[in-house]
């Protein structure tokens, strides 16, 4: 099974977290600092073809692939940092909800997940501020990862 090549991305205006992951009704604090969210969606790849296909080969989706990264200025306390510096060294699970628009907002939409830390590297640039690159991806958990519209 080969990864496709072509990644979906999407654009999320806002970023949330809740320590406690996605389930229930989660209490969300939103990542203020926040900038150049990406969510990208990706799909594996299975080989299906048959004598049938004349010669071409032929390939359904399967598992799909989530990936939410963004950048965060470093700015020591700050609460937010804090927050997922403590949930990646502890590996723990963090609720993500990359969001359209504000989260309260009825049509705001974006996926909801249970997702770990994969990655923290500091940019230290000689021109401008220390940036943190957080990588998060859905890890194991009851909740599956979801695609959510708000409704007020």
């Amino acid at each position: 099974m080969a990864a496709a090549t072509t990644p979906v991305k999407s654009y999320a205006n806002k970023l949330y977290y809740c320590l406690a992951g996605i389930g229930g009704t989660p209490t969300w604090v939103e990542i203020t600092e926040a900038e150049n969210v990406t969510v990208t969606h990706t799909f594996g790849e299975s080989d299906v073809t048959t004598r049938g296909a004349g010669g071409v080969k032929q390939s359904e989706p399967v598992l799909q692939e989530i990936t939410i990264e963004f950048n965060v200025p470093y700015l020591p306390g700050s609460m937010h940092f804090l927050a997922l510096q403590g949930a990646a060294f502890a590996r723990s699970l963090v609720g993500i909800a990359a969001m359209s628009d504000d989260i309260a907002n009825d049509g705001a939409e974006g996926v909801w997940a249970d997702c770990k830390i994969f990655g923290m590297p500091f940019d230290e640039p000689i021109d401008k501020h220390v940036d943190i690159k957080i990588t998060l991806k859905p890890c194991y958990s009851t909740n599956a990862a979801t695609w959510q519209t708000t409704s007020a």
